[in-house]
C-alpha cells in the first residue's frame, strides 16, 4: 500500500501475531532527530493497531520527507494504509 509519505508492505509470519519493522532513509529525512521522531511515531501507531492487525510482518518505509510539526496527518496515514 502506498501513501502520501508511507509504503506499507506485509508479508505473512508463523508467529501468529504482527511485527513492524521501520525503514527511514537518511537520503529522504537527513535529521538523525527527524528520523527517531517518525520511527516512533510509526512503532506507537503500530503498537495501538496491533491487535487489531492479521498475523503478518509490516515494513514500513518513509518515501518522502515529513517536514510538518504536527505529526497527526502522518498518524491518519498509517492506520489507514495499515487497516486496508
Amino acid at each position: 500500500k502506498r501513501g502520501r509519505w508511507f509504503v506499507v508492505r506485509r508479508i505473512g509470519n508463523d508467529e501468529g501475531y504482527a511485527r513492524v519493522l521501520v525503514r527511514v532513509a537518511k537520503q529522504v529525512l537527513p535529521s538523525a532527530v527527524s528520523r527517531n521522531r517518525i520511527k516512533r511515531t510509526v512503532r506507537e501507531v503500530f503498537r495501538l493497531q496491533r491487535n487489531e492487525l492479521p498475523p503478518f510482518d509490516y515494513f514500513v518505509s518513509l518515501i518522502h520527507p515529513y517536514k510538518d510539526p504536527s505529526l497527526l496527518p502522518a498518524r491518519q496515514e498509517l492506520e489507514r494504509l495499515l487497516q486496508s
